[in-house]
């Protein structure tokens, strides 16, 4: 649309998604900053540009991550899919990876965690929700991400669960952990750096990955960059740098493009140790062949490169000085697929600011396992501003730059996320297909009886197969577990058992992939309903079109 502006004449607002790449560098301050104004643009800022003779500006969507996490997820047809159970992102860039929907579950109870790579998602930015372009039974038949395991990248557990979030962000872990600088390594000279960081950058490389290089003013007032690792390892340390930390450093010679580049071995900062790299070289953060179940015995504290969104909100933080509080709230960039800032709700003994929320960039914020470290002084923490309720009023690069100017850094580039279809690679089969169960089923015999419905829950009954939803039944001879069918099929269908009902069972004991399972053939209900699951031997669910019950 076309508003009027007297100072420039025509404004054309653009929702964020539509790509606009001339920069304007923010304004900075201080001489030491290698990416202030008069020693170069950043290549990676946001940017209004003319379009015509008229001003163009990029309009960004932000949004607390209070208002994401909970909120309800729809697809174009209006129909609800789930919540927001959680979401993933890179703890070194805060790239949103995935967000984990809490689907429906039996009439909205329950609910199985399925996680969906965030570049299938669109927002609807007039309703102020995420969309996502699938079918609630579509979503039902995705395989469940139930085990905490998962963030910890554990081969074997990921390898079970086989989701396309997975794959996701495996090739983000595969980006985040490759060495730029291994081939190079072997047999080359080091040299030592010492002095005052008066910079750490945070840059994006060719690879996608996000690289941490310090810069360094020497005792002879030379400038001297030398690059660390990757930004999810490197500030994950308990001796991340920060600027006016000392610092001692053996970094590798590499001569490349004309230039010698310095890669660190090690770092001495402000004390601390940071274990960068082996004695061969080799990276510390690399993980191939293992878990980040040995990181201590690696003298890292990074469990991985992927953080939840729920375990970032309400971390201890401190500043340089080690005045802080405590993370808040994360601002969220949707259409970049990105967090831009942090709240910092200050300790109370922090020159009376304590009620007084602020805001941090993302980029000066250093996620460790325990704590977050923000790259600030006390100055800066007073005269940042302070979060707004609507942090709509961010909408735009020039009332952004602000926030980060403060802190004498760069506004990031939030650039428009690719979008992409969601689909799920692994042969999610209805039952019907699956020969294996339908012969070991008609190979059982008839079992039946009676009891009270104690629960229902979702069971993994094989590789390869979607989820099952069964019912714990009280009887005489103790508890019973009985499996119903696909958990798309039976919430497809609103078959529901409140707690207490009571049923009568008949159904077959079933041997599959090593484990006795019990399927129920019919369920009769008090109230008189009877529920059919399988007829001559076959299971209704292979056409949607069977009923299932009779009355």
């Amino acid at each position: 649309m076309y508003t009027r502006n007297t100072r420039t004449g025509l404004v054309l607002t653009l929702i964020a998604g539509t790509s606009i790449s001339a920069g304007i560098a923010a304004a900075q301050t201080g001489r030491d900053n290698p990416k202030s104004p008069d020693r170069q643009k950043h290549r990676d800022q946001p940017a209004d540009a003319r379009v015509n003779g008229h001003d163009v500006v990029r309009t960004l969507h932000f949004v607390k991550s209070g208002a994401i996490l909970g909120s309800s997820v729809f697809n174009a047809n209006g129909e609800k899919l789930g919540s927001v159970d959680d979401i993933v992102i890179n703890r070194g860039n805060g790239r949103i990876l995935s967000v984990v929907i809490r689907d429906g579950g039996l009439l909205g109870i329950g609910g199985k965690l399925v996680a969906v790579p965030y570049g299938a998602f669109g927002y609807d930015a007039s309703k102020g929700r995420l969309t996502l372009d699938v079918t609630p039974e579509r979503l039902e038949q995705a395989p469940a991400s139930e085990s905490d395991g998962w963030l910890e990248f554990d081969s074997e557990e990921w390898t079970e669960e086989l989701t396309e979030a997975y794959r996701e962000m495996m090739r983000s872990l595969d980006a985040d952990t490759r060495d730029a600088y291994a081939a190079g390594i072997a047999g080359a000279e080091t040299e030592r750096v010492e002095g005052t960081v008066t910079w750490v950058e945070r840059d994006t490389t060719v690879h996608g990955e996000e690289q941490v290089t310090v810069h360094v003013r020497t005792a002879d007032g030379s400038n001297r960059s030398v690059i660390l690792g990757p930004s999810w390892y490197v500030m994950s340390q308990a001796a991340a740098p920060m600027r006016g930390d000392t610092i001692s450093t053996v970094a590798y010679v590499l001569p490349r493009d004309g230039q010698n580049r310095l890669v660190a071995r090690d770092a001495t900062i402000d004390g601390g140790e940071l274990a960068v790299r082996n004695d061969d070289g080799t990276p510390r953060w690399d993980v191939a062949d293992r878990g980040w179940a040995d990181a201590e015995a690696r003298g890292t504290t990074a469990t991985s490169p992927m953080l939840r969104l729920t375990d970032l909100v309400g971390k201890s933080a401190h500043a340089r000085d080690d005045d802080g509080g405590e993370i808040a709230d994360a601002v969220l960039e949707l259409e970049s697929g990105r967090i831009a800032m942090v709240s910092l709700d200050p300790n109370e003994n922090f020159l009376g600011i304590a009620d007084d929320v602020k805001c941090v960039p993302w980029s000066v914020a250093s996620v460790g396992t325990d704590t977050v470290r923000i790259d600030a002084d006390r100055d800066m923490l007073l005269n940042c501003e302070s979060m707004p309720e609507q942090v709509s009023v961010f909408a735009t690069p020039a009332r952004l730059e602000p926030v980060y100017r403060v802190f004498d850094v760069q506004v990031v580039d939030f650039h428009p996320r690719e979008r992409r279809e969601w689909s799920l690679d692994t042969q999610v089969r209805d039952w019907s297909g699956n020969d294996r169960l339908t012969k070991a089923y008609r190979d059982s015999e008839n079992v039946h009886f009676d009891g009270t419905v104690r629960s229902t829950r979702s069971l993994d009954i094989a590789e390869g197969m979607p989820n099952a939803t069964a019912i714990v039944v009280r009887t005489d001879d103790g508890d019973r577990e009985v499996v119903l069918g696909p958990g798309w099929y039976v919430s497809a269908e609103e078959m529901w058992f409140p707690d207490g009902a009571e049923v009568s069972v008949l159904g077959r004991n079933v041997r599959l992939d090593g484990q006795e399972l019990f399927f129920a053939t019919v369920v009769n209900r008090l109230e008189g309903e009877r529920i059919v699951l399988w007829k001559d031997g076959t299971p209704v669910w292979r056409s949607r079109s069977a009923s299932h019950t009779d009355r």
